[in-house]
């Protein structure tokens, strides 16, 4: 998780699949994948050049906009 700043609620989830050793020290590791691991495989597969692509995520009743950060693409 990257915190946005001092007292500003905000905050961005990364799911890596590479090592990352340029963000150590730096965020904090909190959790990993324990099921599903194939949907972050898919997500990787709709990387765009710059590395961002946009998505619409939906998971039952609820729609919610992401930004996905495809590291290692």
């Amino acid at each position: 998780m990257a915190n946005t700043g001092l007292d500003s609620n905000g905050s961005r989830f990364f799911i890596t699949i590479v090592a990352t050793h340029w963000l150590d020290g730096r965020h904090v590791v909190f959790d990993k994948v324990l099921s599903r691991m194939e949907v972050v495989y898919k997500i990787k597969e709709l990387a765009h050049e710059n590395g961002y692509r946009k998505m619409i995520v939906v998971e039952e009743d609820d729609t919610t906009c992401l930004w996905w950060a495809i590291l290692g693409a």
